[in-house]
């Protein structure tokens, strides 16, 4: 009667283990969040040239893949490892950084000439009016970014449990930082 009573519990904790694993493979949200890393990370470093209009863009799939990662069910709870929140973190930083560079592109009077901005089929022809333009939509994007330290930063305590402070806090509070320069204005810290 106690070896059934063994042989049940050790196969409802392979079982456990199995459902687990299972778990973790049907998310794919840390290997999805760090494919963009590089295509950040090469505009933010100034080996790929990209319009104002297409580094936006490709901020703005940076901070819609930590949004979709910090949405995702799979990273909820103390169970949770630290690895989906540290590839979102990564991502925030490449972004923060193209925050940056774009932000230096638009100081640079030669590069405002091109900025082509459309609205639906009207094309925007004023450089004054374009560069307002511009920057609302950068610091839109800027805003959400900051948000977002927030939002990982209540994962990472809801991932320990809610004790203690975070390990990865001083990186979430420099980000921060750096999105509140590139919002007023300042220059941000690259990387």
């Amino acid at each position: 009667m106690n070896v059934t009573n063994e042989m049940r519990s050790a196969h409802a904790a392979g079982e456990n283990s199995r459902n687990a694993i299972q778990e973790v493979n049907k998310c794919r949200c840390a290997a999805e969040s760090l494919a963009i890393v590089p295509e950040l990370q090469q505009y933010a470093t100034g080996r790929v040239k990209l319009s104002v209009d297409r580094a936006l863009r490709l901020t703005r799939r940076g901070t819609s893949v930590i949004s979709s990662h910090l949405d995702c069910p799979h990273h909820a709870g103390p169970n949770s490892t630290q690895t989906p929140l540290l590839a979102c973190i990564l991502v925030l930083m490449q972004v923060a950084a193209c925050f940056a560079s774009i932000r230096s592109s638009l100081d640079n009077p030669e590069h405002q000439r091109y900025l082509p901005v459309t609205v639906g089929e009207l094309a925007i022809e004023e450089d004054e009016t374009r560069l307002h333009v511009v920057n609302a939509v950068l610091e839109a994007g800027i805003r959400k970014a900051a948000d977002l330290t927030t939002r990982l930063k209540d994962l990472g305590v809801q991932q320990q449990g809610g004790s203690g402070s975070l390990s990865c806090e001083p990186m979430l509070l420099l980000l921060r930082q750096e999105l509140e320069n590139a919002l007023a204005g300042r220059t941000i810290i690259n990387n």
